[in-house]
């Protein structure tokens, strides 16, 4: 697609797009629903990886046995501080195309409810 992969804002409509699992799924959103489902988006042999950040504490249900027969690679990342410039310096050469992510733009004083609310179904990006 635009962005060189194919994606999906919601975990009903990844069986649609990949039938048979999505080789890699990054759950980006850090809510405990999106977490749990990231490992069942995967494919046989799938990468799995955790780049949201969830609240210290919080607990998702995870299915280990069901990582090992499908051989489903799953990994926390913490994103570096130190990439922030690189990235807006890719947004801004124009080099990674955003536009097509968002989905729906707020100003200011509307960003301490987005913060504090759960996404729509159709939000990707706000």
């Amino acid at each position: 697609g635009e962005l060189g992969a194919r994606t999906v804002a919601r975990a009903e409509d990844a069986t649609g797009v990949f039938p048979r699992g999505a080789d890699l799924v990054l759950e980006c959103a850090g809510v405990g629903e999106t977490v749990a489902q990231a490992p069942h988006l995967a494919g046989r042999g799938g990468r799995v990886v955790i780049v949201g950040v969830l609240a210290r504490g919080q607990m998702v249900p995870i299915e280990p046995f069901d990582l090992l027969v499908r051989e489903v690679d799953l990994r926390m990342a913490f994103v570096n501080p130190f990439t922030q410039t690189r990235a807006l310096a890719l947004l801004a050469s124009g080099a990674v195309k955003a536009a097509p992510l968002v989905t729906r733009e707020v100003g200011r004083e509307e960003l301490p409810a987005i913060l504090a609310g759960t996404p729509g179904p159709t939000e990707v990006k706000v």
